[in-house]
């Protein structure tokens, strides 16, 4: 089967949606302006997370094959629009966070709108979108790049909205996420919207390599991430399952380091510490009793 990374700055805090409320003196944005994450009144064309190198530095010759997105939909809210309409990704390479996006896109990809709804399983309201390249693509290996999700402005009911974390500090590990403006300049997300630090549920997908001897289930595979991987420790399980799940983290010789029970009435989100483990592979069982699925992590401290 195939074993993918991903990369992370998510520290595990409650994800949420965040509106961007009235705005009265802009035409179009009262009685609201749309989302802050997202589509909204100002016409914003793309929304995109910085990942540092540090983020996958144990990975020789890194290549981004896809990016996975976390989008939100509660009913008529949210994501949604023209079926046939597109949402892009675009990966860009620039060195310094405080620099935003610059040059030509590294890759590009899109999926429609259908395709985007197609990943909200039941009343679930986060599905993950996959958006894979043609092949993959080769990023800095001493410079970080960045992943940018192109917002649907081709109907007016387009929308994309994506999920986030808002953190407690506005350095770079906190804040990851600038925008690009309807004018085509790009902007820090936390400057422009006064604070909230954004981080954006934003994966890509680096170095996927084929393993054999693992079974999996993939309907559960595709509703489970784990993240940040590699890891320092603290890992971050989200689950768009609303089946109760047991989680097992076992070493690379079979041992079991960890057993915890996750109710989807606790949140999309379960936090496991691993901080006392070594440096090394490991593997993390998800089961709900019918199915079960295995990632592989890497902790690297």
């Amino acid at each position: 089967m195939p074993i993918c990374d991903t990369i992370s700055i998510l520290t595990g805090q409650n994800l949420g949606i965040s509106a961007a409320g009235s705005d009265t003196a802009t035409p179009g944005c009262s009685p609201e302006a749309g989302y802050v994450v997202g589509s909204n009144c100002y016409d914003d064309l793309e929304k995109a997370a910085y990942f540092p190198v540090a983020t996958y530095s144990t990975l020789v010759m890194p290549q981004v094959s896809g990016v996975i997105v976390g989008f939100f939909k509660n009913g008529t809210e949210g994501t949604g629009g023209v079926g046939t309409n597109t949402v892009g990704l675009k990966l860009y390479s620039n060195g310094a966070f405080s620099m935003g996006p610059g040059g030509a896109a590294l890759g590009t990809a899109s999926l429609t709108i259908s395709n985007l709804l197609s990943t909200f399983v039941g009343t679930a309201q986060i599905g993950y979108a996959t958006f894979n390249f043609a092949a993959p693509v080769t990023v800095p290996a001493t410079n970080g790049f960045w992943a940018s999700v192109v917002l649907p402005n081709q109907n007016a009911t387009d929308t994309a909205v994506i999920w986030q974390e808002a953190t407690a500090t506005a350095s770079v590990s906190g804040n990851n996420s600038w925008e690009k403006w309807s004018n085509n300049t790009w902007h820090n997300m936390n400057v422009a919207w006064s604070g909230g630090f954004y981080r954006m549920l934003v994966l890509p997908i680096m170095n996927c390599t084929s393993i054999t001897g693992i079974s999996t289930n993939s309907e559960l595979d595709n509703a489970i991430k784990v993240l940040p991987n590699p890891s320092t420790g603290l890992v971050n399980v989200i689950s768009t399952s609303s089946i109760e799940t047991t989680i097992t983290v076992t070493d690379a010789i079979g041992r079991n380091i960890l057993i915890k029970t996750h109710s989807p009435s606790v949140g999309l989100m379960a936090t496991l510490d691993l901080s006392n483990q070594t440096n090394g592979i490991y593997f993390i069982t998800i089961s709900n009793g019918s199915a079960k699925t295995v990632k592989r992590l890497i902790i690297n401290k």
